[in-house]
């Protein structure tokens, strides 16, 4: 398995709620992107997010970065999961930088609760995961509208016509 995929079936094995969103979800459903994190919707209960907290911790990641600081250190784990719209947090063996997005809402579509409902769930492995429905990742990236994203709803518009035509 990719990092990614192990990543994810990682943090399900330790049951931690979330959903899989952006660019990875779309693609894990046949949408050619390119993939550069992973970005995760969580569930912001508190038994949740200590979960979340510890396992990042463990599997060695520390903080990257946030939209919002709140006066946090960097590497701080604990105290930056699920306090903070957007946290980015990082891993790398020297060879790979592995990019951790982990988010309390999903601009467009909204919080966790709401992705879940929409969503689908894959197999990866043996292990079930949800994720966000395509039209969902697209909305997001729509509603963000970011220079980054111009090029992903291109890509999800021209899919889901190909879809359409089959």
């Amino acid at each position: 398995m990719t990092w990614d995929e192990d990543l994810v079936v990682e943090l399900r094995n330790r049951g931690i709620r979330f959903v899989l969103i952006g660019s990875l979800a779309a693609r894990w459903q046949g949408v050619p992107l390119d993939l550069t994190d992973v970005d995760i919707l969580i569930s912001t209960e508190k038994e949740n997010v200590e979960k979340l907290s510890t396992a990042l911790s463990q599997l060695g990641f520390k903080r990257g970065g946030s939209k919002w600081t709140w006066g946090m250190k960097p590497g701080d784990v604990s105290a930056t999961v699920g306090r903070q719209p957007i946290t980015v947090f990082l891993r790398s063996d020297n060879e790979v930088l592995e990019e951790l997005d982990v988010m309390t809402y999903m601009a467009g579509v909204g919080r966790y609760e709401n992705v879940v409902a929409s969503g689908k769930t894959i197999q990866i492995g043996n292990v079930s995961v949800a994720i966000a429905a395509v039209e969902a990742i697209k909305r997001s990236k729509e509603s963000l509208n970011r220079p980054k994203d111009q090029d992903h709803i291109a890509a999800i518009s021209r899919w889901e016509a190909q879809q359409k035509a089959i």
